[in-house]
Formats: structure tokens, sequence, C-alpha cells
């Protein structure tokens, strides 16, 4: 089931220690949202399962990130967009929506996933639940 709106962070990441988060190798893609949710200059929030993700259309282009900053935990989706910049809305940590890389700090990052649409539909390679 796949929601888009808030909900509390269940499992937060360490407080920024500079990990590197790795990405399961049994991914699929998956229908997070439509285009009609996501304009051009957008950032929303989805949430399936358990795990957050923030969706971004950066002129034209989706992507697709992890939606837990590593900071504290904030909730990405729920940041601002600034051309690529993705800013956590608690402490304003910027990454980059493209590469996940933390602005000021390149060796942190958050995992990002490739993207494809089809129609209408925002398909995004996550891992299996």
């Amino acid at each position: 089931m796949v929601t888009k709106w808030a909900v509390p962070v269940q499992n937060r990441l360490p407080c920024g220690r500079g990990s590197v988060s790795t990405v399961p190798a049994n991914m699929s893609y998956t229908k997070l949202a439509t285009m009609s949710e996501l304009p051009e200059g957008a950032l929303i929030e989805v949430v399936r399962g358990k795990e957050l993700y923030a969706l971004c259309n950066v002129a034209g282009e989706v992507r697709a990130m992890a939606g837990v900053c590593p900071h504290h935990g904030g909730p990405l989706g729920q940041g601002g967009l600034e051309g690529s910049i993705v800013s956590c809305p608690w402490h304003a940590w910027p990454f980059n929506s493209k590469t996940g890389a933390c602005e000021f700090n390149p060796d942190l990052r958050v995992p990002v996933y490739a993207v494809r649409v089809e129609g209408a539909d925002i398909l995004v390679d996550i891992p299996d639940a």
C-alpha cells in the first residue's frame, strides 16, 4: 500500500556520522506516484510500508531518493527543492537529488533510486518489501 502523507519517522538513522547507506540487490520498479501529483518544481513525500521516499521533479526529470535525512531523521520529502537540491525541513541539510550527496560533505549520502515514467505513472526501483 502506498500513501502520500507525512507519518512519524519510525526508524531514524544515526546522527550524521558519515556512513553510507547500501541498497539491497533485490529491487523492483514500484508505482509510487503519478505525474499529476508531481508537477515540475515539486517535492513530495511518499510512504510505502515503513519506508519514506522523497520524489522531486527537476526541470521535467523525476528523481527519487530515500526520504529520511541522515542527520536527525528529518522527512526529506517535506523539505524544500531549489534547483536540484533537496533541503531537510528540520535543519536545512542540503542533498543533491541526482546523486544523494550532501552539499557540504559529499561523503555523506542518501540512497537514490532509478525512476521510469510510464504514461502518467512514476515507477521507482526500490527494495522489495
